[in-house]
């Protein structure tokens, strides 16, 4: 398969597993994904509406974090990306759903 291919291939996994993400190559070489308008609990999160990373390995952590932190916030709980991104990674606690260290949040 042709490195064009290869990266086809990628990128539509990627679109796949995060739908809700518009997900494209840069110019220069970079991976990109755009969000819809966040809310203001995203916002306080943390969450970005535009990620640009170098590699589709960083990319994949960057969405994995956003994600995980979107699905902690909807269910109401106070979680940040940096939070999400250390659980992902180190498996520490990131907010009350995964660690009995902070209470849920009211809904705004």
């Amino acid at each position: 398969m042709a490195y064009a291919e290869q990266e086809a291939v990628e990128l539509a996994a990627l679109q796949g597993r995060f739908p809700e993400w518009r997900l494209w190559r840069g110019q220069g070489g970079s991976w990109a994904a755009t969000h819809e308008p966040l809310t203001a609990r995203q916002s306080r999160a943390g969450m970005s509406r535009t990620l640009i990373e170098n590699t589709r390995p960083e990319l994949l952590a960057q969405l994995e974090a956003e994600a995980l932190t979107d699905r902690h916030v909807a269910e109401g709980y106070l979680c940040t990306v940096e939070a999400a991104r250390l659980h992902l990674r180190d498996r520490r606690p990131c907010c009350g759903a995964t660690g009995p260290s902070v209470e849920t949040v009211d809904a705004p």
